[in-house]
């Protein structure tokens, strides 16, 4: 079969980007209800941070944002390579558990400023997780596909460490939170890491 140039996946990049830059537009449009200072405290978790909630939440907005463009202008430049290496799909995944995760974190800043019924701090320890646990894929596809020896070696230690540490934060979720959210976020966290678990066909064209 002939060999074929790629196609973008636009619809993708469009999502992406939504998602990005949705927290900014978020953050934005309740910034003057943001508090000056704030506490977090998880629950059973004796953990407390405290900030700026304003300036920490736009912030944290802006860099979902930049991320989102940074990941599309990459996957966009690179789109044949990533295909041919079979590591495109977890590279654009990565890049969405990133911009989800952030936005449930702005999300839940300014859902607990304004009174948000819904506790969105009990989902974002399995979507970091999720993060995780995407980055240990990439890591040791790279390491697979990597001809040289001491790639192999980085990428596959990054990997195995990215998934310990995406399994520890399962386990403290678990142990720390145990809501019926958490345990939902959870769910949706495995199922879809085994989905991007399934090998990417590589196109070698």
């Amino acid at each position: 079969m002939p060999s074929t140039r790629s196609s973008q996946p636009v619809s993708a990049y469009l999502m992406l980007l939504i998602l990005g830059f949705l927290p900014l537009i978020l953050v934005a449009l309740f910034y003057d209800d943001l508090p000056h200072r704030f506490v977090v405290q998880w629950n059973a978790g004796g953990l407390s941070i405290t900030g700026t909630r304003a300036k920490s939440a736009i912030t944290i907005a802006i860099t979902c944002a930049a991320i989102a463009l940074f990941a599309v202008v990459i996957a966009a430049i690179q789109n044949d390579a990533f295909r041919a290496s079979g590591i495109r799909r977890l590279f654009l995944a990565l890049n969405f558990a990133q911009v989800v995760t952030i936005g449930l974190t702005c999300l839940m800043l300014v859902g607990e400023a304004v009174g948000f019924p819904l506790r969105t701090r009990d989902i974002v320890p399995p979507s970091a997780g999720l993060l995780l646990a995407i980055a240990s894929l990439l890591c040791l596809r790279l390491s697979a596909g990597a001809s040289a020896r001491a790639a192999r070696i980085v990428f596959g230690a990054a990997g195995w460490i990215f998934l310990a540490l995406a399994i520890a934060i399962v386990a403290l979720t678990i142990v720390f939170i145990g809501t019926p959210l958490s345990w939902v976020g959870i769910g949706v966290a495995l199922l879809a890491g085994l989905v991007l678990a399934i090998p990417e066909p590589s196109s070698e064209g």
